[in-house]
């Protein structure tokens, strides 16, 4: 005899509360593993990017895999779940990325006693090319310096300077702020980060390396800076020959 949505919702809810005392078990499901272990990450203080990219990710697993119970998940539905996230045009790169959230919610499981092995250590993994990055030449970096300077936001023209100046990612640049740069002494502190998480607020967080960094600039940037300052400048450039940014180099 099948039971009423109620008596279902009721074990799911003791379903629900087992899993958080105790961790999930074999016979919980993919779904079920998924939220306790992004709930255990959040709660213990991962970046809310990180918690959003995860639970993203799960819900693209458990749509394919929601009623599988964890303990009888063969390594080959992970493999058929793989093949058709590339059929479906993710790039081998994404769908590393699946893995490794599911690989790292398995061996959560196994620390909680959940599992007895990591399934996702049997998956196989697409290879993935690698990737090659073109330098771009100096004339380059200030041709498009100068075509954002006399664009309708020449701020950007500073932003862009900045990039190739510390070498900083795109959201330690937008973190930046007037007490991080010396002017005197030519040099920019790197102490923080910008993120963006779709339908939240603007995230103002650590860097990367979790290490605040000290650069220094050109004698070029440090001129953009200080007109930049002013109240009344609107991002003056300065004459090409004279401190023109350095070629751009990778983040420490």
């Amino acid at each position: 005899m099948r039971g009423s949505v109620k008596d279902a919702n009721a074990l799911r809810a003791e379903l629900l509360v087992e899993v958080e005392r105790h961790g999930p078990s074999s016979s919980h499901t993919m779904a079920e593993l998924f939220d306790r272990v992004i709930d255990h990450l959040e709660t213990l203080g991962r970046e809310p990017t990180t918690i959003f990219s995860y639970r993203l990710i799960a819900v693209a697993v458990t749509e394919k895999l929601r009623q599988v119970p964890v303990g009888k998940l063969p390594a080959d539905h992970l493999d058929q779940f793989y093949e058709e996230l590339l059929r479906g045009g993710r790039s081998a790169a994404r769908v590393r990325r699946y893995h490794a959230v599911v690989h790292r919610c398995f061996a959560q499981a196994v620390r909680w006693d959940g599992v007895r092995e990591n399934v996702a250590d049997r998956a196989t993994l697409p290879s993935e090319p690698r990737r090659r990055f073109a330098v771009r030449a100096t004339d380059a970096v200030v041709a498009l310096i100068r075509a954002a300077e006399e664009s309708r936001t020449p701020e950007l023209g500073v932003a862009f300077r900045l990039l190739a100046s510390v070498g900083g990612r795109r959201g330690e640049v937008c973190g930046l702020q007037w007490r991080d740069f010396d002017l005197d002494a030519a040099t920019c502190t790197i102490r923080r980060a910008i993120t963006q998480v779709t339908g939240r607020p603007v995230i103002v967080g650590d860097v990367k390396t979790h290490q605040e960094r000290t650069v220094l600039l050109d004698a070029g940037t440090v001129e953009v800076l200080r007109r930049h300052r002013q109240p009344t400048a609107t991002c003056a450039r300065v004459p090409a020959g004279e401190g023109s940014p350095p070629k751009s180099r990778p983040s420490e």
